[in-house]
């Protein structure tokens, strides 16, 4: 059977630029971000017009004549779908990059961005129903329409709320802002407002239902709270307090040499502290075997009381760290 996937994904792309070449919106928003004026707010509506123009694509050359016996089968919507919304995704977080440094630059704040996790779940879950053996051409079409376009926009989402951790926890003073977009539900009128960031943001404010155009986007100021001391400070001075807890800790053979800004992030989500993750790292109930990825990366486990954290040996950088379970770490205690 021919691999009808190569055609169609270039179809697809051919109809996805010309559309957004096309579309002034976007064409302007492009050359405000190449002159360092975009805003957050024109971020967000980027990348739902790049969900749009993705979805029109999709719906124009993903046609039952067009695939074999009339089905779209799981590994043709898989290629496709990956490798769409991972160019869609990749858009969005190189522009949301280029904005927040052009922001901060105005503010005189130099902190570098966090690129936000691929949602892999959620898109996967779009695949799996337009592979739908039972569901109708109508209900594939629908399934590949606004789900696409509400993706793309989550995308801007998943950087707000990434990036506001991490500011957060860097000493910025941060706040997320949700506005609604014309006429809206209930819902997203009762979550509209600014908010301090973390302690006044609903639970809610990142997600949105199909159909919604609400923006969610983040503020942030120099010269905010020391996460540490709690004194108001520069937030430049609390990213080299922090690094100067960790910075040139041993771990058995290794001297820790650099603490990538995820961890940053990770101490935020996981609820961290940077005493436990120092602890695990003099102080480890066990040491993994070193394991080596698919990119040829080694890495192994330093494993503490309160935080494991993840270490490479050959640059001694602490590259992720999370909460211990308390059942894993009195069963270390246990066996010494």
């Amino acid at each position: 059977m021919k691999d009808i996937v190569p055609e169609l994904l270039e179809k697809i792309q051919n109809s996805f630029d010309q559309k957004v070449s096309a579309d002034k919106t976007i064409v302007a928003f492009l050359k405000k971000v190449e002159e360092g004026t975009a805003t957050m707010e024109e971020l967000s509506l980027y990348g739902r017009k790049l969900g749009d123009h993705l979805a029109e694509s999709l719906l124009q050359n993903i046609t039952p004549e067009a695939l074999p016996d009339n089905r779209l089968y799981f590994n043709i919507a898989n290629r496709i779908l990956d490798e769409t919304m991972h160019n869609n995704y990749d858009l969005v977080n190189s522009a949301a990059a280029a904005v927040q440094k052009s922001i901060d630059k105005a503010n005189g704040i130099g902190l570098n961005t966090v690129k936000a996790t691929y949602p892999e779940e959620r898109v996967m879950a779009v695949i799996n129903g337009l592979s739908d053996k039972t569901a109708t051409w109508e209900t594939i079409r629908s399934r590949m329409d606004e789900p696409v376009r509400n993706i793309s926009q989550s995308f801007v989402d998943d950087f707000m709320m990434v990036n506001a951790a991490f500011r957060s926890k860097a000493g910025l003073k941060t706040h997320i802002v949700r506005s609604t977009f014309g006429k809206c539900c209930e819902w997203c009128e009762q979550l509209a407002g600014s908010y301090s960031y973390p302690e006044d943001v609903p639970r809610d404010v990142f997600k949105r239902h199909d159909n919604c155009r609400c923006t969610v986007v983040l503020k942030s100021e120099k010269g905010s709270q020391n996460v540490w001391s709690k004194k108001w400070q520069d937030p430049d001075e609390d990213v080299t307090l922090f690094s100067r807890k960790l910075i040139g800790l041993r771990n058995g053979n290794t001297t820790i040499n650099e603490v990538s800004d995820h961890v940053l992030v990770r101490i935020h989500e996981r609820d961290l502290d940077v005493e436990d993750i120092a602890d695990a790292i003099n102080r480890p109930l066990k040491t993994t075997k070193i394991k080596i990825d698919e990119q040829g990366r080694k890495s192994y486990r330093a494993i503490g009381e309160k935080a494991t954290v993840v270490i490479n040996p050959e640059t001694g950088s602490v590259s992720t760290a999370w909460r211990t379970s308390r059942k894993l770490s009195a069963k270390l205690k246990k066996g010494k």
